[in-house]
C-alpha cells in the first residue's frame, strides 16, 4: 500500500513538473543577461604613439585589429528590445616596437603601447523577422567612452643623442573621453534550454579627445604634470580614432 502511494505521488509530481516545463518561444521572452565579444578593424593604426614620439621617427608595427568584451541586460518585447551594457575595450598590446630614423637604419628607441577603455552603453534592437526560436534584427547603440593610453620608451644611445628631451627612458599615461555610436545587423537563435546565441556585424564610430596626462613624466614635449593637456609633437591636441567595422558574438541567458 505504502509503495503504491509512493509511486502514485512520484508520477503525479513528475507529470506536474513536465506539464509546467518551460517551452522556449523567443517572442515571449522579456529579460536576459548577456556576455559578448567583439572583434574588428583598427582605425587607430599608429596614432596612439607616432604623432607624439618626436619628429622624423618610423615605427616597425601598428594596430590592425581591435577587441572588446561586454556584459549587460536585455529588456525585450516582440518588436523592440532595449539593451544596457558595459563594454571593456582592450586591443592586444603592441610591445617593443622599433622607433628608427625615416630611412629605418638607425634605431632610436623601442616603445610598447597599450590601450584600454570602459564604455557604458545603451542600445535599441528592432526585429525585422521573427520565428519561434530565432529572429533577425537591426541594432543601434550609444555610449560614453573613457580611454587610457600608455606608452613606455626605452632609448638607445643614438636615441638619447637625437632626442635630448626627454634624453632618458620614460613612461606616459594619458586619458580621454569620446562618444560611441554603432549600428549592426544581427541574428539570434536558440542554443539550448533558454540560452540563445547572437551573431552580428556592423560599424562603429569612436573618436576620443580631451586627453590629459594621468601621471607626471618627462617626455618628448618636456616635463608634464598630471592633468596637463596631452600634445602631439607639432603642438596639436592628441586624439584617437577607434572607428571601424566589427563582428560580434553574444550569449544571452533568458531569465523570464
Amino acid at each position: 500500500m505504502g509503495r503504491n502511494l509512493a509511486l502514485g505521488a512520484f508520477f503525479i509530481l513528475a507529470f506536474g513538473l513536465s506539464a509546467e516545463a518551460r517551452v522556449f518561444q523567443i517572442g515571449e521572452e522579456s529579460f536576459a543577461a548577456y556576455l559578448r565579444g567583439q572583434y574588428g578593424l583598427a582605425g587607430q593604426k599608429d596614432e596612439p604613439f607616432a604623432p607624439a614620439s618626436g619628429a622624423g621617427s618610423k615605427f616597425s608595427d601598428e594596430y590592425k585589429t581591435n577587441m572588446s568584451y561586454e556584459f549587460g541586460f536585455v529588456y525585450a518585447t516582440p518588436k523592440v528590445s532595449l539593451r544596457i551594457g558595459f563594454e571593456f575595450l582592450k586591443p592586444a598590446d603592441l610591445k617593443d616596437m622599433k622607433g628608427t630614423d625615416s630611412g629605418g637604419g638607425t634605431e632610436y628607441y623601442s616603445v610598447s603601447n597599450n590601450i584600454s577603455g570602459f564604455i557604458p552603453k545603451v542600445g535599441v534592437e528592432l526585429n525585422f523577422k521573427q520565428w519561434a526560436q530565432s529572429r533577425l534584427f537591426a541594432s543601434a547603440n550609444y555610449g560614453m567612452a573613457t580611454v587610457t593610453v600608455q606608452n613606455s620608451y626605452t632609448f638607445t644611445p643614438a636615441g638619447v643623442t637625437a632626442y635630448p628631451t626627454p634624453g632618458a627612458d620614460f613612461r606616459e599615461e594619458i586619458k580621454g573621453d569620446g562618444s560611441l555610436v554603432e549600428g549592426s545587423l544581427g541574428f539570434e537563435t536558440l542554443l539550448s534550454d533558454s540560452t540563445t546565441i547572437v551573431l552580428d556585424a556592423g560599424y562603429r564610430t569612436l573618436e576620443v579627445g580631451s586627453f590629459k596626462h594621468n601621471v607626471d613624466s618627462k617626455g618628448f614635449q618636456g616635463n608634464v604634470s598630471k592633468g596637463d593637456t596631452a600634445k602631439n609633437t607639432n603642438g596639436s591636441d592628441r586624439t584617437l580614432n577607434l572607428n571601424g567595422g566589427f563582428v560580434g558574438l553574444m550569449i544571452r541567458v533568458w531569465i523570464k
